[in-house]
C-alpha cells in the first residue's frame, strides 16, 4: 500500500484502520502514526549522525533513550486503540492535554532547525 499511494504514510495508516474495523479509537490511533513516524525520520536524519550515526548501537545511550521515547509515545498513541470509543479516547488524552501530540509536532518544528551534519566519506560511499 505504501509503495501503491507514493509513500504516503496518512494513507497507508488509513488503511491499516480501515483493515482493522469501524471502531473510531482505530482511526485515532492509526492517523496519529504519521507524526510519529515522521518525527522518527527527521530525528534520524538530523541528531543520529551527532551520536555516532549507525554506528553507535542500539545500546548506546542515545540508543537506549530513543528506545525509551519511542515506547513512551507508542503508549500515548495506543489508548485509544485498547478504548476503541471515540469520548473514552479523547477524554483519554484530554486528562493528559494531548501531550504526546504536542510534543511530536513541536520535535518535528524543532528539529527542522537543527542543521544536517554531513557525514565523511559519504558522497564516495553512495557512488561504490
Amino acid at each position: 500500500m505504501y509503495i501503491r499511494t507514493n509513500g504516503s504514510l496518512v494513507a497507508t495508516y488509513f488503511i491499516s484502520a480501515f483493515w482493522h474495523g469501524f471502531y473510531p479509537g482505530y482511526y485515532m490511533f492509526f492517523l496519529s502514526l504519521p507524526l510519529m513516524t515522521q518525527c522518527e525520520r527527521i530525528g534520524r536524519k538530523k541528531i543520529t549522525p551527532y551520536f555516532g550515526g549507525d554506528k553507535g548501537g542500539r545500546f548506546s545511550l542515545y540508543g537506549l533513550f530513543t528506545i525509551a521515547c519511542t515506547q513512551v509515545m507508542l503508549t500515548y498513541i495506543a489508548i485509544p486503540f485498547m478504548l476503541l470509543s471515540f469520548s473514552w479516547s479523547k477524554t483519554a488524552w484530554t486528562e493528559i492535554y494531548f501531550g504526546g501530540h504536542v510534543v511530536m509536532f513541536s520535535m518535528c518544528v524543532l528539529l527542522q532547525l537543527v542543521p544536517t551534519k554531513r557525514v565523511e566519506g559519504g558522497e564516495d560511499k553512495k557512488k561504490r
